[in-house]
């Protein structure tokens, strides 16, 4: 990959990890404990569950289902799901509290915005448009009314207007040839670049990250980041698209004030991604 392919990369799309198991889930005990591992369906029985690989050490456990006050068999997160239904119980562990103070924040910064015009009334806000638009390697179908340009090789979609915090909506979508590095080695370099690009520390994080998920066309890496400028903070939902001849990058921006307000449409773009390959 040239230098200028990874520059378009990294500004693309970044992940923290690669690899590793492509089956995932989450258990909250009712003492406030999370347990991340793997949660296949046979293992959700009547009185118990059996987590595999908890929290990375070896072998499983069998939790009854009395001790339980939450699990998801395909996150390894916890996830807005649980915070709505338990946001305030307590939790046990400084990640697990810091990502619901996140939670809480993003939910105070929603309910100041909700009360705004819609952006487009009438308009489903996953409607997206019949027709699929077409990048360097790829295509995806773009949410309804939104206008599409390439630059760069990037393919940019964005939404017809600002929305009521200022910004724009928008969603870009890059593609390279699939590089002889591993997509673990991919990524770290993705995240490392990223890092150097926003400068001072602190300047990028990652809300959210999702466990690969494999598939009979490849793997893909999906997170939540945010970038805090100057001007304002930005939410993007990511994926990182692993497929044997090209490597796709989907990253969809908005106010972190509104970001849950057009994660919909987002959702419903990328789920029409598909490669050349």
């Amino acid at each position: 990959m040239t230098s200028r392919g990874k520059r378009l990369l990294a500004v693309a799309a970044t992940a923290l990890l690669a690899g590793g198991a492509s089956e995932a889930g989450v258990v909250v005990l009712r003492d406030g404990s999370v347990l991340v591992g793997r949660l296949r369906p046979r293992d959700v029985q009547p009185t118990r569950l059996v987590l595999h690989e908890p929290d990375g050490a070896p072998g499983s456990i069998a939790i009854e289902r009395a001790r339980v006050r939450w699990f998801d068999p395909k996150a390894d997160t916890l996830t807005d799901d649980y915070f709505r239904a338990h946001p305030s119980a307590p939790l046990r562990g400084r990640r697990w509290i810091d990502l619901r103070e996140r939670w809480l924040a993003r939910e105070r910064d929603r309910r100041r915005w909700e009360l705004d015009p819609p952006l487009w009334v009438g308009v489903d806000a996953a409607a997206l448009d019949p027709v699929p638009v077409a990048g360097p390697g790829f295509r995806l179908r773009k949410p309804a009314g939104w206008n599409a340009r390439l630059q760069d090789g990037i393919l940019v979609l964005e939404a017809p207007r600002r929305d009521a915090t200022g910004y724009r909506p928008r969603i870009h979508v890059f593609s390279a040839p699939a590089a002889s590095a591993s997509p673990a080695a991919q990524v770290e370099w993705i995240h490392q670049e990223l890092l150097r690009v926003a400068g001072r520390p602190g300047r990028f994080e990652v809300l959210e990250l999702h466990r690969p998920r494999a598939h009979a066309a490849g793997s893909d890496q999906r997170l939540l980041t945010e970038t805090r400028t100057e001007l304002r903070t930005l939410h993007a939902l990511r994926q990182v698209c692993f497929r044997s001849h090209r490597t796709v990058l989907f990253a969809a921006y908005a106010d972190a004030r509104s970001f849950s307000r057009h994660q919909a449409r987002f959702e419903a773009s990328l789920a029409t991604l598909e490669a050349d390959d």
